[in-house]
């Protein structure tokens, strides 16, 4: 969140609603290059307790990792009906662009199938749902018996 204010000059300046709290209530503690951490990786909980003055080193490393370099188990749903679980990408050997593709929806021609995340198997139709829980399973059968 950020906060708009105006300097002597009169000129406006963007600032962080974390950093702005920072330097009202942990001046002291400021240093030259200092960044405003959320200790608890809540970036919407401004509190006094949850913010530190930090090196951008030591920032980086209370980073949390995105979402988006998660590894994320998927699904590869051929035309044939055939379904397979991959728990990463490159066990799917398809190009990292092509995935990339298929995880967002779209349909490959080339490889003949769709990928779609594990967890949203229910966002899938119902044709779709079916044959993935059968494939299921038929994997649990024939490893337990």
């Amino acid at each position: 969140m950020q906060n708009k204010l105006k300097d002597d000059s009169g000129v406006w300046h963007q600032i962080q609603r974390g950093r702005l709290m920072l330097m009202a209530y942990a001046k002291d503690s400021y240093f030259e290059g200092a960044e405003c951490d959320h200790i608890n990786h809540d970036l919407t909980n401004n509190h006094i307790e949850n913010l530190r003055w930090v090196t951008h080193s030591d920032n980086c490393k209370n980073r949390r990792a995105s979402v988006k370099h998660k590894r994320k188990a998927f699904y590869l749903y051929y035309d044939d009906g055939s379904v397979y679980l991959y728990t990463q990408r490159k066990f799917a050997n398809i190009p990292t662009t092509t995935m990339s593709k298929l995880l967002r929806g779209k349909h490959s021609k080339k490889y003949k199938c769709r990928a779609f995340y594990f967890d949203e198997l229910h966002k899938q139709p119902k044709e779709v749902r079916e044959n993935v829980r059968s494939q299921i399973i038929n994997d649990i059968d024939s490893f337990l018996f």
